[in-house]
């Protein structure tokens, strides 16, 4: 799922219309639904911002391991 869903309007003139906010602090683990957040020079602050590697130093994502998307995370006063 995208950080921001966008979703056109029936006019060809009225743009984008923003419609969720998602977060996810460690890419490939379950994100979070947001009504606001903060933008940082990157995107949203704390999307992405950290990640799961193995014993060798390689990121983990969903494709290995599908068990990933259930693992819950949150930041509090910018830590994991």
């Amino acid at each position: 799922m995208p950080a921001a869903k966008l979703k056109r309007g029936g006019d060809p003139l009225s743009g984008y219309r923003l419609t969720e906010l998602w977060r996810f602090p460690v890419k490939s683990l379950r994100g979070a639904r947001f009504a606001a957040l903060k933008v940082g020079p990157r995107g949203f602050v704390h999307d992405r911002e950290w990640m799961v590697v193995d014993a060798a130093g390689r990121f983990l994502t969903q494709r290995q391991q599908a068990r990933m998307a259930l693992v819950d995370t949150s930041v509090a006063s910018g830590m994991l």
